[in-house]
């Protein structure tokens, strides 16, 4: 088994976030970075109350929490480890709402949240979700393309969305809450190995910021389909370019995805609460490092 252990603390995670909300209107997204019990696994948990819930809030900062308590007691090493996750954080919240003296009936629409868990361990990236947002995958080399445009060629969405449309709007159908009838749907989990040659960065959101199920499409003068590129994910990969590009990137990620983010409801490109979580590997800043020092000998 190839182990890259010296990468994996090597790597970098951040989350930031913002909100349009403002005087006591509170921002119902919340997000953490995630430390294992072993130092070679890490990663970072987004989550997003739904609105339409009561204490949305209180159940986005829950999972995530639990996110982070679980990763340090429990191995992750798999997608079924990660899974099981996901099943202990329902049971988990289930309980934690039955504690309250005035708790809310069961079947009530309270304590809504989605939930996306990245990890990054040695060989893989390892990701699980329950509702929508969405899990960009890029390559460390994802700013070397041939063709002048903002988009990266090679990033992968790997999130489609738990939704149904009903009435012409998206509907969850699976997502994080106390009732048990959503035992029946599990999360969704993607592993994939490791880049060695360039690389993997993995940039995880809430539906602020993107979401599959809320793209336009629509069809040219010849009939042809055509989906828009969203101007957040094309703002984000600028963002990368100009953060790869400074001579010392490490300490700045978190910064750099604040800016971004703040630049977005600057320019009233968020609809929403917006929360991002990121994980770059090792392998990815090695391959930056080296594409500069050419420029630094000079």
């Amino acid at each position: 088994m190839i182990r890259t252990d010296l990468e994996a603390r090597n790597s970098l995670c951040c989350v930031a976030s913002v909100t349009l909300k403002t005087g006591e209107e509170r921002n119902e997204d919340a997000a953490t970075v995630l430390v294992g019990g072993d130092s070679t696994v890490h990663g970072v948990a987004v989550a997003d109350g739904l609105g339409s819930y009561t204490h949305a809030r209180e159940a986005s900062q829950f999972v995530v929490e639990r996110a982070a308590m679980l990763m340090k007691t429990s191995e992750i090493s798999s997608g079924d480890h990660l899974y099981e996750v996901f099943t202990r954080i329902r049971q988990d919240l289930r309980d934690h709402v039955r504690q309250f003296p005035s708790a809310e009936p069961p079947e009530a629409a309270t304590f809504g949240t989605t939930l996306i868990v990245a990890v990054e361990t040695p060989n893989q990236l390892i990701a699980a979700y329950a509702g929508n947002g969405a899990i960009w995958h890029l390559r460390g080399n994802f700013d070397e393309s041939t063709a002048a445009t903002g988009i990266s060629w090679s990033a992968v969405n790997y999130l489609r969305p738990h939704s149904l449309f009903v009435g012409g709007r998206e509907q969850l159908y699976n997502f994080i809450a106390p009732v048990e009838e959503l035992d029946g749907f599990p999360p969704t989990v993607i592993t994939v190995d490791k880049d060695r040659k360039f690389g993997d960065i993995l940039f995880i959101c809430t539906d602020g910021i993107y979401s599959a199920d809320q793209i336009l499409y629509g069809t040219d003068a010849k009939g042809d389909l055509w989906i828009s590129a969203e101007p957040s994910m094309a703002s984000f990969y600028e963002c990368l370019r100009a953060y790869f590009s400074q001579a010392c990137e490490g300490p700045g990620l978190k910064d750099c995805m604040q800016r971004y983010l703040l630049d977005l409801k600057g320019r009233q490109l968020l609809e929403d609460d917006a929360t991002v979580g990121v994980i770059v590997t090792g392998a990815a800043l090695a391959h930056q490092q080296r594409k500069r020092r050419p420029a630094k000998s000079e």
